[in-house]
């Protein structure tokens, strides 16, 4: 198992993102590098928030691209969650179910929103977030880069933030989030 990440900078612009594979598709660890060695190599020119969903679908097409090649990886596919900060913007994104959390005196807050059924189910006022937890469908996602391997759109969630002063961030997978609750 890695360990975090943690820093302290000053810099004019940073972008942190995180993919986590789909679990029960071939090669979902595949696609998380594709993807984010993609964001990697191009995140530097990045101005807008339309430009974040940009780099994101031109990931996806990579995939397309990459299971023509490779029909053995068919469906596969990441979710992505992430923080882009400029002197301009501070974005919060996410495609699928892994988060962005922040931290600060003590208080964990959600900065994200998963793409998921449970999501909607918690969103339209059947259950709470506590039965959530437990639910039979609490992994099954909406929307994920790559998975169903068309040239479709993808659907991205962004959200502009405030940076507070002692602001920590958190970005992870649904294996973390999993052990984390806010009440």
């Amino acid at each position: 198992m890695s360990m975090p990440v943690v820093k302290d900078f000053e810099v004019e612009q940073a972008f942190f993102a995180i993919a986590d594979g789909l679990g029960g598709y071939k090669a979902g660890e595949i696609a998380s590098r594709i993807v984010l060695k993609y964001l990697a190599n191009n995140w530097k020119s990045l101005n807008l928030v339309d430009e974040i969903y940009e780099l994101i679908q031109k990931s996806h097409l990579r995939l397309v691209k990459y299971a023509k090649k490779h029909p053995e990886v068919s469906n596969f596919g990441t979710t992505l969650a992430g923080l882009w900060m400029s002197n301009l913007n501070n974005i919060v994104f996410n495609v699928g179910d892994s988060r962005v959390y922040r931290i600060n005196q003590g208080y964990l807050e959600q900065l994200s929103k998963d793409q998921s059924i449970i999501n909607s189910i918690i969103d339209q006022g059947a259950i709470s977030e506590k039965e959530a937890r437990n639910h039979p469908k609490k992994n099954i996602i909406l929307e994920s880069i790559g998975g169903r391997l068309t040239q479709r759109k993808i659907e991205m969630i962004s959200r502009k933030i405030g940076i507070k002063d002692k602001d920590s961030f958190i970005i992870c997978s649904d294996g973390l989030t999993d052990m984390l609750t806010i009440d």
